[in-house]
């Protein structure tokens, strides 16, 4: 955000010579910051409200305010810009991938493989009649770079198609992907990322909210879901993130506000519905963790999971609930949730220690907790050999195996790439050295909840032109905390009748 003064030549001519205050903002937010500290209890509460819906955007005043000498506004700055630095952070997770389209009387086919070429993962059509939608001639225009999930809604309404489901994850109603070939219909070759689209028939069009690289949409309770749902007004909520996006589950909502059709405030109900913890063991099977601590195994159809004694939803949907009331609500007019959630990024370094030595030891840190320690040397024979220890918080941090591609490196056959336990040596160039593993050992520490891996390496050089070892990197994932800010109109509620 920028922002212009203009000041007297006198004043310019101060400012050279004394370092001056920051020259106060007069700004929106700037304003509202101002009131935090008013006498008047009302006006504290209204700045408050209106700068938590300014969000990122007062982040640079609240820093301001947060120095403020008036002890209220300093305490209400510090709230409300922990939770907008709590919100850049989210959106920098959740930035979406931006495609663009501009067809004209093409096959909707051919259009889906156009944004299947763009975001590298397979968008494709499902459904009971493929076929008779892949030949359906479309006109669309994005106008530009927009959000994947943005272009999907426009050929949605294109085309009267929604979506029947993402990587493997299927709405409640629709037909799970077989992925059976039609002609004239390209087949997704790896279901668990793919999107899949499929005709409306006459079902109505979902309240939908966009947030980045997720879009959540208010879904119909599976049909065996009713003895839930008629204990409370309820909505069903279904996250779709962009397949290359790692959800590891929906945790917690928090409604804003929410209106029936009257404009009437319907009260939230609190208890929970815990969503159980899944877990593919690779087979075909899926091992549920239940909240009691108990284990179910259940056939990956890719469908929800309805398991015995109700429904409990998956790890891609949340459940609203309200309070019963004297006339039952068949719908919410205005829903605002916060939606809150666990992804996973991609492969990453998550700690890079550069310019080593032999000899001489090295110590890095990183997210999650984090540590990196190195002592390289040349050994008896002639033989570079290193001693590394890597720790880190075993449930925000998943280590990159030996076969996985990161950016710029591709893992598989051979030596993939070259990684041991995430680990990653190369000389100033970039070239990697091929680790070989002489010994190694792994411990939890007392919380169990640190680990650790102790690693003997040895290096081995290419034949011709690789320098000495200078950069070692730990590559992993690393699992961050997002907020979606939702707001749907015009909701279905099930239940509470």
């Amino acid at each position: 955000m920028r922002h212009f003064f203009i000041l007297p030549a006198v004043l310019v001519v101060v400012a050279l010579c004394v370092a001056q205050e920051p020259t106060p903002k007069n700004t929106e937010a700037a304003k509202l910051v101002e009131k935090l500290g008013s006498p008047d209890f009302q006006e504290r509460e209204a700045a408050t409200k209106q700068l938590e819906a300014l969000g990122t955007t007062a982040i640079e005043e609240l820093r301001l305010g947060v120095k403020s000498d008036n002890p209220e506004m300093a305490q209400r700055s510090q709230d409300l810009l922990r939770k907008a630095e709590r919100r850049l952070a989210s959106d920098k997770v959740l930035a979406p991938t931006l495609v663009e389209l501009d067809a004209k009387d093409q096959p909707l086919d051919a259009v889906l493989a156009e944004l299947s070429k763009q975001t590298k993962w397979e968008v494709v059509l499902g459904g009971l009649k493929p076929e008779d939608l892949a030949v359906k001639k479309i006109t669309l225009s994005t106008g530009g770079k927009v959000a994947f999930w943005a272009a999907v809604l426009k050929l949605c309404d294109a085309a009267d198609m929604q979506i029947a489901g993402v990587s493997g994850f299927v709405a409640p109603g629709a037909m799970p992907y077989l992925g059976r070939a039609k002609v004239g219909v390209r087949i997704a070759a790896d279901r668990n990322r793919a999107v899949v689209l499929e005709a409306r028939d006459g079902a109505p069009k979902r309240p939908a909210s966009l947030h980045g690289a997720v879009l959540i949409e208010a879904v119909p309770f599976p049909k065996n879901a009713m003895p839930l749902a008629t204990q409370n007004p309820s909505a069903l909520l279904q996250a779709w993130p962009e397949p290359r996006l790692q959800w590891e589950g929906a945790s917690a909502t928090k409604i804003t506000r929410a209106t029936d059709a009257t404009g009437v405030n319907l009260p939230a109900e609190f208890t929970p519905i815990p969503t159980p913890d899944l877990r593919a063991t690779g087979n075909g099977t899926v091992m549920i963790r239940n909240p009691d601590g108990s284990v179910t195994f259940v056939k990956d159809t890719g469908s929800s999971f309805q398991l015995p004694g109700g429904f409990k939803p998956n790890v891609r949907q949340a459940v609203i609930q309200f309070k019963p009331g004297e006339k039952a609500a068949s719908s919410a007019k205005e829903l605002n949730v916060s939606l809150f959630a666990t992804v996973r990024t991609g492969f990453e370094p998550l700690c890079q220690i550069r310019d080593l030595e032999s000899g001489k030891a090295a110590k890095g840190f990183g997210p999650g907790d984090v540590e990196l320690s190195i002592l390289y040397s040349t050994d008896t024979r002639g033989k570079l050999v290193a001693s590394v220890n890597v720790a880190y918080d075993r449930k925000a941090i998943h280590l990159a195996g030996v076969g996985d591609d990161l950016p710029g490196i591709r893992g598989g056959g051979g030596f993939g790439n070259s990684t041991v336990c995430g680990v990653r040596l190369t000389d100033a160039n970039g070239k990697a050295y091929t680790l070989g593993l002489s010994s190694g050992s792994n411990h939890l520490d007392q919380g169990n909840k640190r680990l650790n891996h102790k690693l003997e390496l040895e290096l081995h050089p290419e034949k011709e032109g690789h320098g000495p070892p200078a950069v070692i990197s730990f590559w992993g994932t690393q699992a961050k905390s997002v907020e979606l800010p939702i707001l749907l109109k015009d909701v279905p509620l099930a239940g509470g009748r």
